[in-house]
């Protein structure tokens, strides 16, 4: 059991990495690499990517929600979220256009990770490693505020590579790479979803 909470704890550092490193390097890739035509697609990048990463932590937390192959709680969670989604939605985007779909699907995705969440929990308790992943939702959250303020190209640059070492440093320190013991881990969780 608790090797599937820490590979689910894994599954919620990578996705708050890649998200973060994506966000830290969006401003350059289409400020630098992308017709200008597109450059305002910019603003759109926060609000989709925290859509991402919610979506993906309630894929990660909704475990118990399959103990003994029954999978109605599921559905009707899904359903639930649909129904949450098409109303906010409809309603914010009536206010905020664009911004209002993206923010009607973030609600949505939160109360489905919510919901996954505490009824996963009542199934079968995991013990994540919540005081690491807050710790680094807090770097995550110290880097993408601090590269908003930035100006300079290569100090831009800067964060990004520095954001790197962050990252190993988290995943190095919480056993995540470093010994080959600690790296079987992640290989083992590789293998038993390529088994499923």
């Amino acid at each position: 059991m608790q090797f599937i909470a820490r590979m689910s704890s894994l599954g919620v550092a990578l996705i708050l990495c890649f998200a973060t490193l994506i966000y830290l390097s969006s401003g350059i890739i289409i400020t630098y690499l992308i017709d200008a035509r597109y450059q305002q697609a910019i603003i759109y990048i926060p609000g989709l990517l925290l859509f991402c990463i919610i979506k993906q932590i309630a894929e990660l937390f909704n475990l118990g929600c399959y103990i003994k192959q029954k999978t109605w709680s599921v559905l009707y969670i899904d359903f639930t979220t649909a129904i949450v989604a098409l109303t906010g939605c409809y309603i914010l985007s009536g206010y905020y256009q664009v911004f209002g779909v993206i923010w009607g699907l973030v609600i949505a995705q939160i109360f489905r990770a919510v919901a996954f969440y505490v009824v996963s929990q009542k199934v079968l308790a995991f013990h994540y490693m919540w005081r690491q992943l807050l710790w680094l939702a807090l770097a995550c959250i110290g880097l993408v505020t601090f590269i908003t303020l930035t100006v300079s190209i290569y100090l831009q640059v800067l964060i990004v590579f520095f954001s790197l070492f962050v990252f190993g440093y988290f995943f190095y320190i919480n056993g995540f790479i470093g010994e080959n013991k600690k790296l079987s881990y992640i290989i083992a969780a590789v293998r038993l979803k390529l088994k499923v």
